[in-house]
């Protein structure tokens, strides 16, 4: 984990901590925050991670393990590089896991960048 990692260019695809106006992000941590009271000791499955930092913050609230699933190969490699976070390059509407791999899945921000 490296907290000196690069941060990811802000398109508008995604929340980007270090570029996004603090009000926007507070909101999507206020979103993290509320799921961080389901997944102690759980194993976690967040789709569309971004650049990984609700991941993380799910990991320290508890979590058993937490998998990332994002479409852009940048923010899964952000992820890793930055959090730490077991991040995958996949599609939402295409998980590729076992069934039973997770307990809780969160997913924000996602649906409507789905075509379907």
């Amino acid at each position: 984990m490296s907290d000196r990692a690069e941060p990811l260019p802000d398109t508008g695809e995604r929340m980007v901590p270090e570029r996004t106006e603090r009000g926007t992000f507070r909101e999507h941590l206020t979103r993290y925050r509320f799921a961080a009271q389901f997944v102690r000791g759980k194993r976690v499955l967040d789709v569309a991670c971004g650049e990984g930092y609700g991941a993380a913050a799910l990991a320290a609230a508890g979590a058993a393990a937490v998998i990332g699933v994002d479409i852009a190969p940048a923010a899964v490699a952000h992820a890793r590089r930055k959090y730490g976070v077991d991040a995958r390059v996949g599609s939402a509407d295409q998980l590729d896991l076992p069934a039973g791999a997770v307990d809780v899945v969160v997913s924000f921000e996602t649906i409507e960048h789905l075509p379907d």
